[in-house]
């Protein structure tokens, strides 16, 4: 993933120094003036980093991050589904819908597509308002997971995506309910 050619990353340091309208943050200037000053750095940390300010909720900083990776890697569909993940949580969702259905339609990664149908699920079910296409990207996230080894990993995201599914099979059945009243 990072073995990327340094004529190319200079060229998406350029592009990301383009002001384009908008003033960066001093987050965003920190992370270029680090990648170009210091030669030697592990680029691997820079992501664990962000992987790390997602476990801490700081989303705007870790999309900063991954976005600031995408424009250098963007065939890199696991750095497009963490920069989607900030993108849900900062409420950019037609963003991040964008990237997600990208990463479904060509991705071959088991984990990958586990984590982008529930990520789509997430935003179909809870800003969309449509539980019926939530709970079918959740039946596939399911197949997917039950289908994969069983790490403690695996286990915790198939014991939530069975408890999502169960919660949102109650509402499908509540709507109809309300709709079978309505209607008599």
């Amino acid at each position: 993933m990072l073995h990327y050619g340094l004529g190319k990353i200079k060229m998406a340091i350029k592009k990301l120094k383009k002001n384009r309208g908008r003033k960066k943050s001093e987050f965003e200037e920190d992370l270029i003036q680090t990648w170009e000053e210091e030669p030697g750095i592990d680029k691997m940390q820079i992501l664990n980093n962000a992987l790390e300010l997602i476990n801490n909720g700081e989303w705007k900083k870790a999309n900063v991050i991954f976005t600031f990776f995408c424009k250098m890697f963007p065939d890199d569909n696991a750095l497009q589904y963490y920069r989607a993940v900030t993108l849900t949580e900062l409420k950019k969702f037609k963003q991040a819908m964008k990237i997600l259905n990208h990463i479904i339609k060509n991705e071959k990664n088991t984990k990958l597509l586990s984590g982008s149908y529930a990520t789509r699920a997430e935003i179909l079910y809870e800003r969309d308002n449509e539980p019926e296409k939530a709970l079918k990207d959740l039946k596939k996230q399911i197949k997917l997971l039950e289908n994969m080894e069983m790490e403690d990993v695996v286990k915790t995201d198939l014991e939530h995506a069975y408890n999502i599914k169960e919660e949102i099979e109650n509402v499908i059945k509540k709507k109809k309910i309300l709709k079978k009243l309505k209607n008599e």
